[in-house]
């Protein structure tokens, strides 16, 4: 492993104490560099972006955790044996973030899962002024190279007496939007919905990757 720069190292440990002290809402680069001695011009020499710096963080504790589960695999204990202390080191390495580290949990859990651990995701497209959310509603799962996962979604239409609720699948092929594979109403079936559930059932045949609250956008 490559060995940091001085420069690079105290960028990481402020920004480790500000992650844990501020949280991911009010961590900022500005705030970094003015504590580390240094402009933020520099700190993204090092971090191209906010994104990449939290996850530098986040990659800090992921390597301590890494070595504390390869002590367990080097050990001389049968395969069965290193399969269940592995598994309860880490669930234990993880418990313990969540208890002592809650904001850099909530940061491992956004770059482990950035649909944000089953929370809801709202959007509001201008142009067509509908809005609405996106909550995923199961694990992700792998389906023909693509991370797939279950979600429910509500949409407003402008005017509209009441929101329609959906269910479905989004996929991605990597990094970036979800793109709506399947959606169906959850609501009574009605002219409009039924009319709503056709075009949600042809958007699944929409490439990857589209945006997911313009797919859904588009069901109304």
């Amino acid at each position: 492993m490559p060995q940091r720069e001085p420069s690079e190292t105290r960028i990481l440990t402020v920004a480790g104490e500000h992650l844990r002290k501020f949280g991911l809402k009010r961590f900022t680069v500005v705030a970094v560099a003015e504590e580390a001695g240094m402009t933020h011009a520099n700190v993204y020499r090092y971090f191209p972006s906010k994104g990449a710096l939290i996850d530098a963080v986040v990659d800090v504790w992921l390597k301590a955790t890494e070595r504390r589960l390869a002590d367990v695999a080097d050990g001389p204990d049968p395969a069965d044996d290193k399969l269940e202390r592995l598994i309860l080191a880490l669930a234990k390495a993880n418990r313990d973030l969540l208890t002592e580290e809650p904001h850099l949990f909530a940061a491992l859990s956004l770059a482990v899962d950035p649909q944000g651990g089953s929370l809801p995701v709202n959007w509001d497209n201008p142009a067509s002024k509908r809005k609405g959310s996106f909550t995923a509603a199961g694990n992700m799962v792998l389906v023909e190279n693509s991370i797939c996962r279950p979600f429910t979604a509500t949409v407003l239409a402008p005017g509209a007496a009441r929101e329609i609720r959906y269910r479905g699948e989004a996929c991605r092929v990597g990094p970036g939007d979800w793109a709506l594979k399947s959606a169906e109403p959850l609501v009574e079936a009605t002219a409009s919905t039924r009319g709503a559930g056709k075009a949600a059932a042809g958007s699944a045949s929409q490439p990857l990757p589209a945006r997911t609250s313009a797919m859904l956008d588009e069901t109304q």
